[in-house]
C-alpha cells in the first residue's frame, strides 16, 4: 500500500491533499474473500456495513471500502477531494516531472517561506532556531516551563512550574494578547507543551506570536520578583 501526503513536501498542510493506492491485484482484497468465505459472522457484518453504497458488498474492492469508510458509508458519494484539490494535485505533480533530477525551484520556494516563517517566530522569543534536517519547521512545539528557564534561570522555572498552570497560560494568551495555541497534549506531548503551526500565516504575524508569547512570560517574570 502506497501512502502519500502532497500537503507538507509541496507547502499546503492546510489543504490536506494526499492519495492512498494499492495495485489492482492485492493481498487486501484476498484477505478479505478468504475471511468472508470462512467466517460467517464476519461475511454477514460486512453485507451489512457496505450493502447502504453497493448492491453486491462482498465484491467491493479494498480501496473502495477505505474510501467509503472515511465518509461514514453513507456519505460514501460525497468522499474524495474537490476538483480544486485535484487540479492542484496534478500541478505539484507536474513540476516535479518538469523538474526530474534536478531542484525544483517551487520547492525550493516553498522551503524558503517555512524558514522565513521559523525564523520570525523564534528570533521573535529571542530564542535560537533550529535548523536540523530532522526538523520541518512546519510546527512549532516548545515546552513553556522550559521556555521559561531558558528565557531567564532555575529559579524562575521552579516559580513558574510550581504557581502557573501550562493551560492558565495558554487561556491567559488567548484572552489577553489575542494568540491562540493548541495544546501540545492533543498531538501526544507530556504537559506543558504548546503547538503553533507554521504553514498557514506570513511571517510577520509568527514574529507578533511570537513576541506576544514572550511578553506574557516577562509579566509572570514580574510577578516573580515581587514574589
Amino acid at each position: 500500500m502506497l501512502v502519500y501526503s502532497y500537503s507538507k513536501l509541496y507547502g499546503a498542510t492546510g489543504h490536506r491533499l494526499g492519495l492512498l493506492a494499492v495495485h489492482q491485484d492485492n493481498v487486501f482484497d484476498e484477505i478479505i474473500a478468504k475471511r468472508t468465505a470462512e467466517e460467517p459472522a464476519i461475511k454477514a457484518a460486512f453485507e451489512k456495513r457496505y450493502s447502504v453504497v453497493a448492491p453486491n458488498p462482498l465484491a467491493m474492492k479494498f480501496i473502495d471500502r477505505t474510501v467509503a469508510d472515511s465518509r461514514e458509508i453513507a456519505l460514501y458519494h460525497t468522499a474524495g477531494l474537490s476538483t480544486p484539490q485535484q487540479i492542484l494535485m496534478a500541478l505539484f505533480s507536474l513540476t516535479s516531472l518538469i523538474h526530474e533530477g534536478e531542484k525544483d525551484p517551487y520547492i525550493e520556494a516553498s522551503k524558503k517561506m517555512v524558514d522565513a516563517r521559523y525564523n520570525a517566530f523564534w528570533e521573535s522569543m529571542g530564542m535560537e532556531c533550529d535548523h536540523s534536517k530532522e526538523n520541518a519547521e512546519y510546527y512549532a512545539v516548545f515546552n513553556i516551563y522550559d521556555f521559561a528557564e531558558r528565557k531567564y534561570r532555575h529559579e524562575f522555572h521552579d516559580y513558574f512550574e510550581k504557581y502557573v498552570s501550562y493551560l492558565d497560560f495558554e487561556d491567559k494568551l488567548a484572552a489577553k494578547y489575542g494568540v491562540v495555541v493548541m495544546d501540545g497534549a492533543g498531538m501526544g506531548t507530556d504537559d506543558g507543551y504548546l503547538r503553533i503551526s507554521l504553514a498557514n500565516q506570513p511571517a510577520e504575524n509568527y514574529a507578533i506570536t511570537g513576541n506576544r508569547i514572550a511578553q506574557l512570560l516577562a509579566e509572570y517574570y514580574t510577578q516573580f520578583q515581587a514574589h
